[in-house]
């Protein structure tokens, strides 16, 4: 939010990053995801004649299109700003407490996927800022690819790793214990600190039990994604049963909670576990290998699409 009170940030900066897909898109959501309150949201909606579809779950391709209504509209942008620009102060004065803005190199270590943070924290500080990812599986536009660093796999690259990989399940098992951070607020003693939706994340006391084991785990076997792969792709019923109703959300705003492995297969958070909590024989091998298969094609689909850009 802090980042679209910018002068730089164009309002087709805005809609680019509030109108991304996910598991359960809603046009609330996207108008949730810019900070607007209850009675905005319904008050947009009212002006675009979208009342009755704020709740109606959108496609990509729908997320993609609703893009041009918003942007000619120009309420909707012009909405996010008032928000964003109460956030900006707060947020950079964070950072320069915190010591990002102290004349010393940082680098920043992050689960990944898109590497958005990154992006948003170079234009706040205006300084380049490095990352270093477990995996990405794209780049934001207009940044320089040698700053973004990954381990298991690159963007744009690595089609077999990705076809075996949860970034949701991932994400549920192994996120920080504590809650959403959702903005800042100066506190008793005049420091800054950070606001969060909820206490603490609703997988909390299984994702600090799981820390050490998974630590434990990794320097075992020297780094070896085989193993974990083979549990995100092809879990056993036991794995699918204990790991499948952690709580996971997608949205910037994690108050749609729902189990990493609930759903049906096209929008599950984690489809090959959902295969595998509800089918037998051979269903459960024909829906996972629909799932693979999937997968597999959006990101040869992908990599073709962009193989001369990331070097």
């Amino acid at each position: 939010m802090a980042e679209f009170a910018l002068p730089d940030t164009t309002d087709r900066d805005i809609i680019d990053k509030l109108c991304v897909g996910g598991i359960d898109v809603t046009l609330r959501k996207i108008f949730r995801r810019g900070g607007l309150t209850d009675e905005e949201v319904t008050d947009l909606a009212l002006q675009l004649g979208q009342s009755r579809q704020l709740d109606q779950i959108l496609t990509y391709r729908q997320t993609q299109a609703i893009k041009a209504p918003l942007l000619e509209g120009g309420s909707f942008v012009k909405l996010v700003r008032s928000h964003s620009s109460y956030c900006l102060s707060l947020t950079q004065e964070y950072l320069r407490q915190e010591g990002l803005q102290d004349d010393i190199p940082f680098a920043i270590v992050d689960s990944g996927w898109v590497g958005s943070i990154q992006q948003t924290l170079s234009h706040l500080l205006h300084r380049e800022v490095e990352g270093y990812y477990f995996g990405l599986y794209e780049l934001p536009g207009n940044v320089r690819a040698d700053q973004y660093h990954t381990f298991a796999f690159a963007p744009w690259r690595d089609v077999g790793i990705k076809t075996r990989f949860s970034n949701c399940l991932f994400e549920a098992v192994c996120s920080s214990p504590k809650g959403m951070t959702v903005g800042y607020q100066r506190s008793a003693d005049g420091r800054i600190a950070p606001v969060y939706e909820k206490d603490e994340n609703p997988n909390a006391d299984r994702v600090q039990a799981n820390a050490d084991v998974i630590r434990k785990a990794q320097t075992s076997s020297g780094g070896d994604l085989q193993p974990l792969l083979r549990l995100m792709s092809r879990p056993t019923e036991t794995e699918a049963a204990l790991y499948g109703n952690y709580l996971f959300s997608d949205d910037v705003n994690s108050n749609t909670l729902q189990e990493v492995a609930s759903g049906s297969l096209s929008n599950s958070a984690w489809p090959e576990g959902l295969a595998v909590r509800t089918k037998k024989g051979f269903g459960q091998k024909a829906c996972l290998a629909e799932v693979s298969m999937r997968k597999q094609l959006t990101y040869v689909r992908k990599k073709v699409m962009h193989r001369s850009v990331y070097r």
